[in-house]
């Protein structure tokens, strides 16, 4: 797919299972043990001509569609405000997020469906990202600080975790973050996500970073204004300067 053209019926019969496993991989992580197809399927549909000369307006629509919906599901499966270690669930939808706004110029249409906080899981998704922009690495409440041995640390908001190098997110997306994402659109929504949330351990600690919120706003503000540079470059090792 990513250096040949394939046949279209070989393209459309195969494109069901090849997104099937995508999605194994999005809702099941490691244990899917699809990991290094899905590092290759990303580049595959940026690099190759299957949506933009194979598929048509309609097929192409579906297509991101069904990808979109998938991502806000697997948002919705997210329960915990806690982790600690190598392999915390939040790193996949992150990354998948990451890479999905390279190849599609919608993220506003999955961004503000995830953000009315619809569900208990689509608030709790919304604590776990905002808890990357505001608290230093060490300090954040949400994932244990990154060690040698152990992993962790919260996620890099702009990695995309594929093979895809010298690209980032299209234009279309980096403006809408650029005129949507403030401390003040942070604040309000995550007062909306608090009252969405229903187990009892991750309201907690929700709370804790709703009660954070005006002491870590400084720091918010300036990664916020960081954050769409960082998207320009999703296989870059650069992060936040502070």
């Amino acid at each position: 797919m990513q250096y040949e053209e394939l046949q279209p019926e070989l393209l459309r019969y195969l494109t069901p299972r090849l997104l099937n496993v995508w999605k194994r991989d999005l809702c099941e992580g490691r244990a899917a043990g699809c990991r290094g197809f899905v590092e290759q399927f990303w580049p595959a549909l940026l690099n190759g001509s299957a949506l933009t000369r194979v598929f048509s307006q309609k097929e192409r629509e579906v297509f991101i569609s069904f990808m979109r919906n998938c991502i806000l599901d697997r948002l919705d499966d997210e329960e915990s405000l806690r982790f600690s270690g190598m392999g915390a669930r939040p790193y996949d939808w992150v990354r998948t997020f990451v890479s999905y706004g390279t190849l599609f110029s919608d993220v506003e249409i999955l961004w503000n469906e995830w953000w009315q906080m619809k569900t208990s899981g689509h608030a709790v998704a919304a604590f776990q990202y905002a808890s990357a922009l505001m608290y230093e690495d060490k300090k954040n409440p949400v994932f244990d600080p990154w060690t040698p041995d152990k992993g962790g640390g919260p996620p890099a908001l702009w990695d995309c975790g594929a093979m895809m190098f010298n690209v980032g997110w299209k234009q279309e997306n980096l403006d809408f973050f650029k005129n949507t994402l403030n401390a003040e659109y942070f604040e309000q929504k995550l007062r909306i996500a608090l009252d969405k949330i229903k187990d009892p351990t991750a309201k907690s600690v929700a709370s804790r970073i709703t009660d954070d919120f005006p002491g870590q706003r400084a720091r918010m503000e300036f990664r916020i204004e960081e954050l769409p540079i960082l998207l320009t470059d999703v296989s870059s090792t650069n992060g936040f300067t502070i």
